[in-house]
């Protein structure tokens, strides 16, 4: 449970070490990555209970939807970027395969009803 949070936070810390940090757009960015991810940290106590699983679902959609979050965001860096724009679609790819991933789990059965 504690590595994606943690790569999920890499990924806000790569980014705020690579662009303008005080902007409108990286304060949203980074306001709404520290909301998903206290979702995430809050639904992975129920997810990781013993007495039930129904927090894993909350927790992959909040790890999704903060790796979406981070796409826009870095859909907005590759255009105000052209010169680093391929560089920045490449980890855009990866990004997009972690969502489907994430999203893909999040509507696995927890094994409650089996």
């Amino acid at each position: 449970m504690f590595l994606p949070i943690w790569f999920q936070w890499n990924v806000i810390n790569h980014y705020n070490n690579r662009f303008e940090t005080h902007d409108m757009v990286n304060l949203v960015y980074f306001a709404g990555n520290f909301i998903l991810s206290a979702v995430a940290g809050a639904s992975s106590e129920r997810c990781g209970s013993a007495t039930s699983r129904k927090g894993c679902q909350e927790f992959a959609w909040a790890i999704a939807g903060a790796r979406l979050w981070t796409v826009l965001f870095t859909f907005y860096a590759a255009y105000h970027n052209k010169r680093y724009s391929v560089a920045i679609f490449q980890y855009t790819v990866f990004d997009i395969l972690v969502i489907i991933l994430w999203m893909a789990t999040s509507f696995m059965h927890s094994g409650e009803y089996w």
